[in-house]
C-alpha cells in the first residue's frame, strides 16, 4: 500500500516507464518504442504512452502523480496536449497528478535535487542548468532541423554529407565510410539521395554507434570535436548567464557517454572552464523521471 509515483522518459528511440514508491524504491518497469513528441505520429504516441500506463500501474495503494519527460515537448501548448491526452485515458484517475516537461529534466533529477549542469546527448541534445533560487536555463533543443549540433542525428548526418563528398569525387572514399554506405545500403549517389529525402531522424542517428567505435578516422574524429567545441560554448554560457550555479555538470544519453566521446567533450569544457566537475550520473533517466513525479507531490 501507500503512495506510488510513475516516471516516463520518452525519446527517440525507446521509452521507459518507471515506478517508485514512498521509500523511493523501483517497483515496476516497462519499456516500449519511442516518443519524441515532434517527430512520432500522433496515433503512435498515443499507442505507446496508453501501453506503457497500462503495463505499470499499481494494483495497490495510491497513485499520486505521474511525470512525462519527453525529448520533443519545447512549449506549453506541447506541455497541456500531453496532459490532455493521459487525463482522457479512462483508467488513469481524476485526482493523479500530471505534468510533462523536455526530457531533459529527467537527466537533471538523476544526480541533482537543487543547482547544477547537466546534458542529454542522445538522439537529439538538450542543455540545462539550474541555480539554488530555481533560475533555469534550456539551450539547444531546437529539433532535428537545426541539427542539434553534437548529438547522435548530428553526428550522424554529418557523416553522410561527407559521404555525399565522396560520390562526388571531391574527397576519397576510405574504408569506414565504405562500411558506413554498405551499413544504410547505399552504393551510389542516386540511393544517397534517397537517404536524406526521406529525412528519417531515428534512422539516421542509428549510425552514431557505428561512427563513434570508429572515432578514430579524421573525418569522424573532426565531427566529435565540433560537437564537443559546442558543448563547452553552452556550458560556458550557462555559467555566465547564472554566475551562482552549482559547477558540476552530469551527462546522460548513449552517444554522450560514449568513451571515445565523453573525453574529448569534458577536455573542451575545461578549457573554457577548468573548474567544472564532471559528476557521472547517479541514476537513470527514468528514475529521475519518477524523482521529479515524487517531488510534484512533495510541493502539493
Amino acid at each position: 500500500m501507500g503512495k506510488y509515483y510513475i516516471g516516463v522518459d520518452g525519446g527517440g528511440s525507446k521509452t521507459s516507464f518507471v515506478v517508485i514508491n514512498e521509500k523511493l524504491e523501483i517497483v515496476n518497469s516497462f519499456k516500449n518504442g519511442p516518443t519524441t513528441f515532434d517527430t512520432v505520429k500522433r496515433e503512435d504516441f498515443i499507442a505507446r504512452i496508453k501501453e506503457g500506463l497500462n503495463e505499470v500501474l499499481p494494483h495497490d495503494g495510491e497513485l499520486s502523480s505521474i511525470f512525462f519527460g519527453l525529448g520533443g515537448v519545447t512549449s506549453d501548448e506541447d506541455e497541456k496536449e500531453i496532459i490532455s491526452i493521459v487525463k482522457s485515458f479512462p483508467f488513469i484517475d481524476k485526482k493523479v497528478k500530471i505534468s510533462a516537461k523536455n526530457d531533459i529534466y529527467n537527466a537533471f533529477y538523476t544526480t541533482f535535487d537543487e543547482s547544477g549542469i547537466c546534458i542529454i546527448i542522445g538522439t537529439g541534445t538538450v542543455i540545462f542548468g539550474m541555480d539554488k533560487n530555481g533560475n533555469k536555463l534550456r539551450l539547444s533543443g531546437y529539433g532535428f532541423l537545426e541539427g542539434d549540433v553534437g548529438s547522435g542525428f548530428e553526428i550522424s548526418l554529418s557523416a553522410l554529407k561527407i559521404l555525399g563528398q565522396m560520390y562526388d569525387g571531391i574527397i576519397p572514399f576510405d574504408h569506414t565510410f565504405l562500411t558506413l554506405a554498405e551499413n544504410i545500403n547505399v552504393s551510389s549517389k542516386e540511393e544517397l539521395i534517397k537517404i536524406f529525402a526521406s529525412c528519417d531522424r531515428t534512422a539516421i542517428a542509428k549510425n552514431a554507434k557505428f561512427l563513434l567505435e570508429n572515432s578514430n578516422n579524421s573525418h569522424v574524429h573532426n565531427i566529435l570535436i565540433n560537437g564537443a567545441k559546442r558543448y563547452a560554448l553552452y556550458v560556458d554560457s550557462i555559467c555566465k548567464r547564472l554566475p551562482t550555479i552549482n559547477k558540476e555538470l552530469t551527462i546522460i544519453g548513449s552517444c554522450g557517454l560514449n568513451n571515445n566521446y565523453l573525453p574529448l567533450i569534458l577536455d573542451e569544457i575545461h578549457k573554457l572552464n577548468p573548474d567544472i566537475k564532471y559528476i557521472p550520473h547517479k541514476h537513470e533517466a527514468d528514475y529521475g523521471a519518477a524523482y521529479y513525479a515524487y517531488l510534484l507531490d512533495q510541493k502539493n
